[in-house]
């Protein structure tokens, strides 16, 4: 039976590839080609997804308004994150790349305050943020 952490590292291992063989496409034939990779590989993979489990029709039909703004929400952020994400690769590489963007969980924290009152940020949490920040902001130096 796998945990929350197994999927969460099994996401960052699939990211690591996606980021190392990316950066090789990007180098070779360009952000778009990996935008669009990404894009249909994703979006095949979803719906594969919620056919097998059976959800597709019941995760349409139950959708309120809010939701609806939401997902669109989401999807502007996605591909808006996708994009510079690809493109910093371009400029730099994948891990360095990776490495900066590692600093999100901080920027979770922070808008999950400031949209929802939520705070998620216990001090372990936020001391991991700050020392993420300040490998960040080392290699930011490197440039």
């Amino acid at each position: 039976n796998m945990s929350w952490t197994h999927f969460a590292l099994a996401a960052a291992a699939c990211w690591g590839v996606n980021y190392s063989v990316g950066e090789r496409l990007i180098r070779s034939a360009g952000v778009p080609a990996l935008l669009l990779a990404n894009t249909v590989g994703g979006g095949t993979a979803i719906l594969c997804y919620l056919a097998y489990r059976g959800t597709i029709g019941s995760t349409v039909s139950g959708l309120t308004r809010y939701d609806v703004a939401k997902m669109l929400v989401c999807a502007a952020m996605s591909a808006t994150a996708v994009i510079c994400a690809q493109t910093a690769i371009d400029l730099k590489n994948a891990t360095l790349a990776g490495i900066i963007e590692m600093t999100y969980p901080l920027f979770t924290g922070i808008f999950a305050y400031m949209l929802f009152n939520d705070m998620q940020l216990t001090p372990k949490a936020l001391l991991g943020a700050l020392l993420v920040l300040s490998g960040a902001w080392v290699l930011s130096l490197s440039q």
